[in-house]
C-alpha cells in the first residue's frame, strides 16, 4: 500500500544511510523500522507479563499512564509554560503524581480489613508494628539497593538513569536509616 509521509531532512538522511547499509530500498527500510516499533510495544508487555504476571502488568501500565498524565500536567499547571520542567524535579507535579497513584491503588484495594492478620502474626512472635511497616520496609530496601549498581538486577540504561537521578535522595534516605539504628 502506498503511504505518503513527510519527514525532516535529518530523518531522510538517516533512513537513506540505513537503507544503503542494509542493502534494502528506502521504502523497505522504513517499513521494517515501523514494524519494529509495533513489535517493541508488544515485547514490553510480554516481558512484564513474564516477570510479574498479567494482572500486575495491567496495574503497572495503569500506574505508568496515571503517573505520566498527573506528572506532566502537574508540571504544566505549576509553570504554565509549554516547556514545563521535568515533573520529577517539580514538587507540585510530583505531589500530584503521588496522589494519583494513591488514588488508583485505593480504588483497586480489595475489600476487607488489612489488619486482620496482625493477631496471627503477633501469636508467632512478630510485632504488629513490624508487620504494619512491611511494605514500607520493602520499598526502603529496594530504593537503598539502587545505591549499589551491582545489586540492580536489570542493568538497562533506563534503570541506571533513574538510579543516578535518585541517588541524592537515596543517599539522604540511607543516612536517615543509619541514624535511626
Amino acid at each position: 500500500m502506498p503511504l505518503g509521509l513527510r519527514v525532516t531532512t535529518e530523518v531522510k538522511e538517516k533512513l537513506d544511510h540505513a537503507a544503503k547499509a542494509s542493502g534494502r530500498s528506502q521504502s523497505m527500510e522504513a517499513e521494517l523500522r515501523l514494524e519494529q516499533t509495533f513489535r517493541s510495544d508488544q515485547e514490553l508487555f510480554d516481558a512484564l507479563d513474564l516477570a510479574y504476571g498479567r494482572e500486575l502488568t495491567g496495574l503497572l501500565m495503569i500506574l505508568a499512564r496515571v503517573m505520566h498524565l498527573a506528572g506532566t500536567r502537574g508540571a504544566f499547571a505549576s509553570s504554565f509554560t509549554v516547556n514545563s520542567p521535568n515533573w520529577l524535579d517539580d514538587p507540585f507535579a510530583y505531589d500530584q503524581c503521588a496522589k494519583a497513584v494513591n488514588k488508583v491503588l485505593e480504588e483497586l484495594r480489595p475489600a476487607g480489613d488489612p489488619k486482620r492478620h496482625l493477631t496471627m502474626q503477633e501469636a508467632h512472635g512478630i510485632s504488629g508494628a513490624d508487620i504494619e511497616q512491611l511494605g514500607e520496609g520493602f520499598a526502603l530496601n529496594v530504593l537503598l539497593s539502587l545505591l549499589k549498581p551491582e545489586d540492580v538486577r536489570d542493568p538497562e540504561q533506563h534503570v541506571l538513569a533513574a538510579t543516578e537521578r535518585l541517588s541524592g535522595r537515596l543517599r539522604e534516605l540511607a543516612d536517615q536509616k543509619d541514624s535511626r539504628k
